[in-house]
């Protein structure tokens, strides 16, 4: 029981809240266009032998489980397991061993997950800054799924209304077009009932943080659209339910606060930040210990190169202070090999030491073989997404390869190929079925010469070994 007063649901699957699914639409194509290609090698994918797993878990002075090193290697952190119906013991085996971890599923899974890989991180869903609608349910103890609603809504002074006038209305309340409701998060009794709930939900759930849903003020922003006191650009200007202040100052506030009531107890705290596009958005995401960027990097493209590299550099600010960023975008086509292979470039551009990634079509469950292209660490790093410019190409070194991205909107640019260079392509991916098997081809091709690189496309090298 949480708050005194839960409704409880089943033991399964739940439907998960709406989010900000932006993605976008998938271009056809295979890729750069080649010359002097020679033999094919062909890369058998890593079936029995695991590539995530960690036996030897590095302890921490205040998290049990410590997010793995992504300098040298591409990780995949899976969104909710819990949209599968049910994974039998070899796709368990592979969840464990080829995902760092997941978010919002059930003690009795997490068991026979870590029972493979005690490493594997586990992270606790709840909305940021909203109340959820009273059907709308989320695991409120490991064991059960449930709804605080019924105990929240006694609280008037916790949610935010229309107007200062009414704030005792509760016909009045912020709602979303989804039914959740936007809350006071500058109450003091309403901050202290959260953190409560949260570090118990947490620990009862066996969970290593906290993610926390549509934080973003520009999902703020969105779910607002209704109400124009609290959309942009009012929602950046002061208010009097907040004490005065803006929308973004008590964003700041609250989410410092309860960054550091979580790590003192050993919980990560991970909001959704969104995709990062939005240029008068100047919330702190650094005051977390990093979080989910999602859309990104799908959503960058959609607006232009300018908008991809101003959103580039506010994740880089964020890497480059080791802040643990997942990025998470949708898939149009799954065999929109073009395009997963830019959004893969554009993350190895960026890589840094907690920089994760998934991309899938149909459910978090899917896994593509280009996860598995090792290039080993950088040999540079960039304040600036400028700062890795080779004219009008991104290029960035690493120890085994290379990565080369034309993020340009309509040209395209030639790149000379170093010697004894090795191009990445693949065929396949998606869906784990029931063998708990990688689907799909990766190719190391020869190549050498100039290589024409149409807009919006990578190229990843691997090095002759």
């Amino acid at each position: 029981m949480v708050g005194g007063s839960v409704v409880h649901a089943c033991r399964g699957a739940a439907p998960r809240q709406e989010k900000l699914h932006q993605g976008t639409r998938g271009q056809g194509g295979w890729g750069p266009d080649l010359r002097c290609l020679r033999a094919i090698i062909v890369i058998p994918l890593l079936t029995g032998v695991p590539s995530v797993l960690i036996r030897n878990v590095a302890a921490h002075p205040l998290f049990k489980r410590a997010f793995p090193s992504t300098w040298s290697k591409t990780l995949v952190f899976a969104d909710q397991l819990n949209a599968v119906s049910s994974l039998n013991a070899a796709q368990i085996h592979f969840a464990a061993t080829h995902f760092v971890g997941t978010q919002k599923i059930l003690v009795s899974l997490i068991r026979k997950l870590r029972a493979i890989n005690p490493g594997f991180l586990v992270l606790h869903y709840h909305l940021a800054v909203w109340q959820s609608g009273k059907h709308v349910p989320y695991i409120i103890d490991g064991l059960h799924w449930g709804n605080d609603y019924n105990y929240v809504t006694k609280h008037e002074r916790w949610f935010l209304h229309t107007s200062w006038a009414s704030r005792d209305n509760r016909k009045d309340r912020l709602k979303a077009s989804d039914g959740k409701y936007l809350l006071n998060i500058t109450n003091p009794a309403y901050f202290r009932y959260l953190v409560h709930s949260l570090i118990r939900q947490a620990r009862a759930g066996h969970d290593d943080g906290i993610f926390l849903d549509s934080y973003s003020t520009d999902a703020v922003s969105y779910f607002m659209h209704n109400y124009s006191h609290w959309r942009y650009p009012r929602i950046v200007q002061e208010h009097k339910q907040l004490g005065g202040l803006t929308w973004v100052q008590a964003s700041d506030n609250f989410m410092r606060r309860l960054t550091a009531h979580l790590n003192k107890v050993g919980i990560y705290c991970l909001p959704n930040m969104g995709d990062l596009v939005t240029g008068w958005d100047h919330t702190d995401y650094a005051l977390a210990n990093g979080g989910m960027l999602e859309g990104a990097p799908g959503q960058w493209s959609k607006y232009g190169q300018r908008q991809w590299i101003a959103s580039a550099n506010r994740a880089l600010k964020l890497i480059n202070a080791n802040k643990i960023i997942i990025f998470e975008s949708y898939l149009q086509h799954a065999t929109d090999y073009r395009q997963r292979m830019y959004w893969l470039g554009t993350y190895l551009l960026l890589r840094g030491r907690y920089t994760y990634i998934t991309y899938f079509k149909r459910n978090p469950f899917e896994y593509f073989p280009e996860f598995e292209i090792n290039i080993g660490a950088p040999r540079e790093t960039a304040k600036s997404i400028n700062d890795l410019r080779h004219g009008e190409l991104f290029v960035r070194d690493f120890t085994a390869g290379q990565v080369v991205v034309n993020s340009a909107d309509r040209e395209s640019y030639f790149y000379s190929i170093p010697p004894g260079s090795r191009m990445a392509r693949v065929r396949g991916g998606g869906a784990i079925g029931q063998s708990g098997k990688i689907t799909g081809q990766l190719r190391l091709i020869p190549v050498s010469g100039r290589v024409r690189l149409p807009p919006r496309t990578a190229l990843i090298l691997v090095d002759h070994h």
